[in-house]
C-alpha cells in the first residue's frame, strides 16, 4: 500500500517515554508520521522517538493549538490525527458483535480505509471500542467521534474550520463542518481505546478554569446544540447540527 502525500500527525505532551500509538502503527507508515509536541519538550521527544518519525515543536499552548499546527502543515491533501495513546481493534467478519485487537501490520488496511473515505468525506473519525458493538456495519454519518480525526483539506470550506477552544476541540471542529452542510463519516469496522487519565497529555494542564472557558465558548458558538450537564460533561445534539446544515437525516 502506498500513502504518498498522506500526513499522520500525533499531538503529544509530557509522554516522550510513553508513545503507544506509533508502536501500534506499521513501521511502513512511520515516514508519514510526525509528532507535534511543546517546543520546550522537543529535544526530549527527539531523543526518544524513532528516527523515521519526524518531531515538530509547537510554540502555542494546548492540544487545540497542536492540532491546529498539524492541520496547517500543508495547504492541501489528506491528514490523519491520532492521539498518542491509542490501541486499535477490527470487527470480526464472522461475528460482527466482536472486535479483536490489531497488530501493527493490520494498521495498513485501516489507514487505507480512512484514506478511501476521505475521497468522499471532508472529515472521517472512528468509533470508540466501548461503543463499537452498538454501531451498524461500515460507517455512520455526522456522529460523535474523537481521538482519530482525519481531514481532506481539498474539500474544506473557505475559511477553513479551526481548533479554537481548549477542550472538546474535536467536537467543535466537527460541528463547524456539519453546520455548513458537510457530511462526515465515522468508521465502525475499526475502533480504538485509550487509557483513562493516563499521566501526561492533557491531564497536566486542563484545569477547572480551562473547562469553564471551554463551556463558555461552546455555549456561545452552539447555543442550540450544546448542553452542559456537569462539571466535565457536555451533551451534543448532532441531529440539530445536521438540521442547521441542511443535511437530511
Amino acid at each position: 500500500m502506498i500513502f504518498d502525500g498522506l500526513q499522520i500527525g500525533i499531538p503529544s505532551r509530557s509522554r516522550p517515554h510513553r508513545q503507544i500509538t506509533i508502536f501500534n502503527l506499521s513501521e511502513d507508515l512511520w515516514p508519514n508520521i510526525f509528532l507535534m509536541v511543546p517546543s520546550d519538550q522537543y529535544y526530549l521527544y527527539r531523543k526518544n522517538t524513532p528516527l523515521a518519525i519526524n518531531v515538530i515543536g509547537c510554540y502555542e499552548y494546548g492540544v487545540h493549538a497542536q492540532r491546529q499546527a498539524i492541520l496547517q502543515q500543508r495547504a492541501t491533501g489528506k491528514v490523519i490525527m491520532f492521539d498518542d495513546d491509542l490501541t486499535f481493534y477490527r470487527r470480526l467478519s464472522e461475528d460482527a458483535s466482536k472486535f479483536v485487537r490489531m497488530g501493527q501490520s493490520e494498521s495498513l488496511p485501516m489507514v487505507w480505509e480512512i484514506c478511501n473515505f476521505l475521497d468522499r468525506y471532508v472529515m472521517v473519525g472512528m468509533v470508540d471500542k466501548f461503543m463499537s458493538q452498538t454501531r451498524p456495519r461500515g460507517h455512520v454519518e455526522c456522529s460523535r467521534c474523537n481521538k482519530v480525526l482525519a481531514f481532506n483539506r481539498d474539500m474544506f470550506p473557505n475559511p477553513w474550520p479551526s481548533f479554537r477552544i481548549p477542550h472538546d476541540e474535536d467536537h467543535d471542529v466537527h460541528l463547524q463542518l456539519i453546520t455548513q452542510g458537510y457530511r462526515t463519516a465515522v468508521l465502525t469496522e475499526y475502533s480504538k481505546s485509550d487509557p483513562v487519565e493516563a499521566p501526561g497529555g492533557c491531564t497536566d494542564w486542563r484545569s477547572p478554569e480551562v473547562f469553564a472557558e471551554t463551556y463558555r465558548l461552546l455555549l456561545e458558538y452552539w447555543p442550540t446544540i450544546v448542553t452542559v450537564v456537569g462539571e466535565k460533561k457536555v451533551r451534543y445534539n448532532w441531529k440539530e447540527a445536521k438540521r442547521i446544515g441542511g443535511i437530511a437525516t
